[in-house]
């Protein structure tokens, strides 16, 4: 990963691998329309990366939950990404709310670890649940 094409050119052909460019105009785009859409559901935003932001959703109480799954339907409306939303009391968790969400089909893209219920469902299929996680 990282090494210029004409460096691996034997491994492209042996691998029969498929080389293709990137479009970072394209990606910057669609990272600010995503972005537009979540300051419609939050004053307080922190872009970390082109494809991850965390959202303060303090002050939403009860209402937190579908406050985040009507944010997710509205970006998917509007630009046509899909995205999962992992809702937690601290960053760390919620990237790890955010793994849940994508990979159980049980939350429906939104998972909430501040729900009690979940933490010990979504622990099984993370992978640090090996490390005692």
């Amino acid at each position: 990963m990282g090494d210029p094409a004409f460096k691996i050119c034997d491994k492209i052909r042996a691998h029969s691998i498929r080389v293709m460019s990137s479009n970072y105009t394209l990606y910057g785009d669609m990272s600010r329309r995503v972005f537009a859409v979540l300051d419609d559901f939050s004053p307080r935003l922190e872009n970390y990366s082109i494809d991850e932001t965390f959202v303060d959703l303090s002050g939403f109480g009860d209402r937190m939950l579908k406050h985040a799954t009507d944010m997710r339907a509205e970006v998917r409306e509007r630009t046509g990404i899909p995205t999962c939303v992992g809702i937690a009391r601290t960053k760390t968790l919620a990237e790890l709310a955010n793994f849940a969400a994508k990979k159980n089909p049980l939350f429906a893209g939104v998972c909430d670890l501040t729900d009690p219920r979940w933490p010990t469902t979504c622990w099984p299929g993370c992978p640090l649940a090996r490390y005692g996680a």
